[in-house]
């Protein structure tokens, strides 16, 4: 497996009018804009050339409005990648990858996934949206030196998860995934294996693309729970469906203590409440 450092080239796309002007707050804008003056544009040549469509493809997927805003590694193969100058507005888009290592030592907005097989990817520093997500893998190993409150895995097969410490894990969501391992080095009595398989004894008319579950941190273990969705279409579990409706149900109860509860009082005292 080869090993180089991707460095990426520095393209300057802010605004000419930003840098205009010498009011106070022209002045206050540029110096808030400062940080973010260039995005990071790499074009990975170790794999295959990304077609229009293809880029369009993985712009929908990811959310990203300018291509500008993505590095990817398109068809990369047998590379050992460290990714050292990325830049907060970059999505990370792994596609067709396949025999990778890939290293992230820099901070990203987003790393995505889809159809690679056998590859490993260390994210050491921050993700911005706290978003990671692969879609389509098999045999994906991904390693979490930095917290992430969101993973989510669709139709991907032998997954592998490993976080530094329970506060790195937020939640993961999975649909369609077959052998889905998660550890955390620092307690490792917690590790578990989920799948369609494991969870289809449990529950009943799941269908396997399209179910999903949440799997986290719940009463000192892993656990994976089905999702939910209310009326509003707003997804959750039934367990914090039902833990939201006691707390409601005790609010309103509360609620209405307050408000005739002294009258109740009064009627106990032998008092005469006349309405105005």
């Amino acid at each position: 497996m080869k090993s180089r450092s991707s460095t990426p080239t520095q393209i300057n796309t802010k605004p000419e009018s930003l840098c205009q002007g010498t009011s106070t707050v022209k002045q206050a804008k540029k110096d808030l804009l400062k940080p973010d003056e260039s995005v990071v544009v790499d074009v990975d040549d170790s794999g295959e050339q990304m077609s229009a469509s293809e880029i369009s493809w993985v712009q929908s997927m990811i959310g990203a409005a300018n291509p500008q805003n993505m590095k990817v590694f398109f068809g990369t193969s047998n590379q050992n990648i460290t990714f050292n100058d990325g830049h907060i507005r970059i999505t990370i888009v792994f596609q067709g990858c396949s025999d990778c290592e890939f290293t992230i030592n820099s901070p990203s907005a987003k790393v995505f996934m889809q159809g690679c097989k056998n590859i490993t990817v260390h994210m050491n520093d921050r993700i911005v949206t706290s978003t990671v997500e692969a879609y389509k893998c098999d045999n994906l190993s991904l390693y979490y030196h930095t917290r992430v409150e969101t993973t989510q895995i669709d139709v991907c097969n032998d997954v592998k998860c490993a976080f530094d410490t329970v506060d790195g894990l937020g939640f993961i969501i999975w649909a369609g995934c077959q052998r889905l391992q998660v550890s955390i080095a620092d307690k490792p009595e917690l590790d578990t294996l989920t799948g369609f398989d494991i969870a289809k004894p449990h529950y009943e008319d799941i269908v396997f693309e399209r179910t999903q579950f949440k799997l986290h941190y719940l009463w000192e273990a892993l656990r994976t729970e089905k999702i939910i969705r209310l009326a509003n279409g707003f997804p959750t579990t039934k367990r914090e469906a039902d833990a939201h409706n006691n707390r409601r149900d005790e609010i309103c109860r509360k609620l209405i203590d307050q408000c005739f509860g002294g009258l109740t009082s009064l009627k106990k005292a032998g008092t005469t409440v006349v309405n105005a």
